[in-house]
């Protein structure tokens, strides 16, 4: 069992882990990028040089809103809403065994067994435990008291959560 209360920054890096990007989705976006390119070069030398200029500079484009959004946008947005949701704010307890996840806080109890999580997803800071592709449990590693309280919950998500 852990005793936890999660930061600001844990629901910051929180949010930064739901949005980070899969290898196959950065592997499509090189791709789309490369195949832009190509038809840039293709185009310039064509003589259809309106229509290329617009494609670098939607590109261009978007990669300044990208990054906007990720750097200022979310991080503005992740830290106004732990301020406002008070249940981030709370201290909870979460204890698990082999029927699932159990949470405690001051207003009430809850569980999850281990086939409700669809996936899991770790960074250096936390755990998420998603219960669908946009609800999950947020679990700051500090928490935990020991290396083999550690190790003994990421067992069982390797074990038990199925992605």
């Amino acid at each position: 069992m852990i005793i936890a209360k999660l930061e600001e920054q844990d629901y910051l890096g929180a949010q930064r882990l739901h949005h980070r990007w899969s290898r196959q989705k950065a592997m499509v976006a090189i791709l789309l990028i490369i195949l832009a390119g190509v038809l840039c070069c293709l185009l310039w030398w064509q003589g259809i040089r309106s229509v290329a200029g617009g494609i670098v500079g939607g590109l261009i484009g978007g990669i300044i809103a990208g990054s906007i959004t990720r750097y200022v946008y979310v991080p503005w947005k992740a830290r106004r809403v732990f301020r406002q949701q008070k249940s981030f704010q709370r201290e909870f307890t979460l204890s698990w065994d082999a029927d699932g996840v159990h949470s405690k806080d001051a207003n009430g109890e809850y569980s999850s067994g281990w086939s409700d999580f669809i996936r899991w997803r770790e960074n250096e800071r936390l755990f998420l435990l998603y219960l669908s592709d946009i609800q999950f449990y947020m679990i700051p590693k500090r928490a935990f008291s020991g290396e083999m309280e550690f190790k003994d919950f990421r067992a069982h998500l390797v074990r038990r959560v199925h992605a």
